[in-house]
């Protein structure tokens, strides 16, 4: 094939079939406008980067399944299409591009940014994607357990909330907030907390709720013993609808006839998610300082 020579700073070569782009355009570095729609396309050489003026791009109808990583070392792109490929996610470091403009990506099988977004148009995209890149500090923390296990009082002491020594059980789940410090940054976390209620008849509901990539508090009556505080059953349910999920086992009651001996090498051998095994009591307040500490430390590990 005759490869088209550049016309001033442009360069067509839309509709030739091309599965590899021809070496050649990467000798023309005062290159500004190039041309690739149409054609076969899975990835971009790293060639490419030689071509530090090129300020549009244009890859539609060809089969790139990803943004190219190259194309973040062109400085001065302002226009990048990709419509009507099989792209699937929009890394956020196409924001580092410092003077981009437009990103076209329509009738792509877009999961981040969500279509809802990406089709508003290049400035709604372009703004997702760098509140996105932005670090938020924000977590999922989810309390389960048997019912009278002292999560909601837990929860409160953790909170440094008033305790009330005759709480009234959580009916479905208590969703609130959780302003805590990071234990090395000055920045505040957001955490969503989720208190599920501990009835039998309420249990059958929580696989629907139990998501991955939190931090999980399960929580069992010492006074009662582990396994009639059901640690395993929730070990397993955490395991099998959560498994990239984070683990922090708390025993209550431990002032009302400890009993919280529990096998946790055994545990933590089958079920490796699981950070911690801590004896607390929230009434009186007895280890609650140690919980927290852990937590504001174990919610940094979370994505």
């Amino acid at each position: 094939m005759d490869i088209i020579k550049p016309v001033a700073t442009k360069l067509d070569l839309c509709e030739q079939q091309l599965t590899t782009i021809p070496p050649e355009i990467f000798e023309s570095t005062d290159l500004t406008e190039l041309y690739l729609d149409n054609n076969q396309l899975t990835e971009l050489p790293a060639e490419i980067t030689q071509l530090k003026q090129l300020e549009r791009l244009y890859l539609a109808n060809n089969k790139f399944i990803e943004i190219p990583t190259e194309i973040i070392q062109l400085p001065n792109l302002e226009v990048i299409s990709f419509v009507n490929n099989k792209i699937k996610v929009i890394p956020e470091t196409v924001t580092n591009l410092p003077k981009l403009k437009t990103i076209s990506l329509y009738k792509n099988p877009l999961i981040f940014p969500p279509q809802e977004i990406a089709i508003k148009g290049s400035q709604e995209t372009l703004t997702f994607l760098r509140a996105e890149k932005q670090p938020k500090w924000t977590a999922k923390l989810i309390l389960v357990g048997n019912a009278r296990a002292g999560k909601t009082t837990l929860l409160k002491a953790l909170k440094k909330d008033t305790v009330d020594t005759d709480e009234k059980p959580t009916h479905g789940i208590a969703v609130g907030n959780w302003s805590l410090e990071h234990p090395t940054k000055d920045v505040t976390m957001q955490l969503k907390t989720w208190d599920f209620g501990g009835q039998t008849i309420q249990q059958l509901t929580h696989q629907f709720f139990l998501t991955d990539q939190a931090l999980f508090v399960l929580v069992w009556d010492s006074s009662v013993g582990y396994k009639n505080g059901k640690v395993r059953y929730w070990l397993e349910n955490i395991q099998a609808k959560a498994p990239n999920s984070l683990i922090l086992l708390v025993a209550t009651h431990i002032d009302e006839g400890f009993n919280a001996k529990l096998p946790f090498k055994d545990f933590k051998r089958k079920y490796p998610q699981i950070i911690g095994h801590y004896e607390v009591d929230s009434l009186s307040g007895k280890n609650i300082d140690t919980v927290l500490k852990d937590i504001s430390e174990t919610v940094t590990q979370l994505p």
